[in-house]
């Protein structure tokens, strides 16, 4: 089944065919520009997220663009052709879409009145793209979507700028190698290693009292929360005994 929302182009059967689309890279729909005239839409312009851009038709008439933001996508979408009366449609006659965001776009002919409205299917509102025919007038349209996504996943994600970043702590190898395996067989290695942590911590008796002998613990280390905790409690505890002496 294919990703991509069916595709419903409207217009009629003249102009050379042509299709631009972001499906490869994954771009999507940024921005589109759209020339109107009196009696058809002259000239499409896309612009897609990987900076790439088309322009199809005569830029001619009438000119609207509208600019998509970021996780902007499109709710609904109508096309027109520009039939008249019973007649069949020659050419491309109106866009129409709606946002997520409430935007809204709306580019049509200027001297013919809008027929039969063609409602389209945006899928999950994600455009990835156009098709259609054009000569110097656009004479039929289609738009891509991706149907309505249920789940999505990342792969191969980089950061590039990773190594870039100097770490603000000392560092130390302490063990490495290079192995590579030249054969198609299965071949297994374990690296392994330990290191061995000593921490000291020190405590000596000072007087700071001269009077009556008085004394207090004091540390040379690492001065954690408890460790300060402790020898605060020990100073009023030795000072509650000298006001009571």
């Amino acid at each position: 089944m294919s990703y991509l929302a069916p595709v419903l182009e409207i217009g009629g059967n003249g102009g050379t065919p042509f299709d631009f689309r972001g499906t490869d890279s994954g771009a999507s729909l940024e921005k589109i520009g759209v020339w109107a005239g009196g009696w058809q839409i002259k000239c499409i312009k896309i612009w897609l997220t990987n900076g790439e851009y088309r322009e199809f038709g005569k830029p001619e008439g009438d000119y609207s663009e509208y600019a998509f933001k970021p996780g902007e996508l499109i709710t609904s979408l109508s096309l027109w052709d520009n039939a008249e009366g019973d007649g069949a449609g020659t050419r491309l006659g109106a866009i129409k879409f709606t946002t997520t965001l409430d935007g809204s776009f709306f580019s049509k002919m200027t001297d013919l009145d809008l027929q039969k409205e063609y409602p389209i299917d945006v899928g999950s509102g994600i455009c990835m793209g156009i098709v259609g025919f054009a000569g110097e007038d656009i004479d039929k349209l289609g738009f891509l979507f991706i149907n309505p996504i249920k789940s999505t996943f990342l792969t191969n994600i980089t950061y590039p700028t990773l190594y870039d970043v100097i770490p603000q702590v000392a560092t130390e190898e302490l063990k490495s190698m290079t192995y590579q395996n030249d054969t198609s067989v299965i071949q297994e290695y374990t690296l392994e290693t330990s290191e061995k942590v000593i921490r000291k911590s020190s405590w000596l008796v000072c007087s700071i009292w001269p009077r009556r002998g008085s004394t207090v613990f004091c540390y040379l280390g690492r001065w954690t929360p408890i460790v300060v905790l402790f020898i605060f409690a020990m100073i009023l505890s030795l000072l509650k005994t000298n006001r009571t002496k």
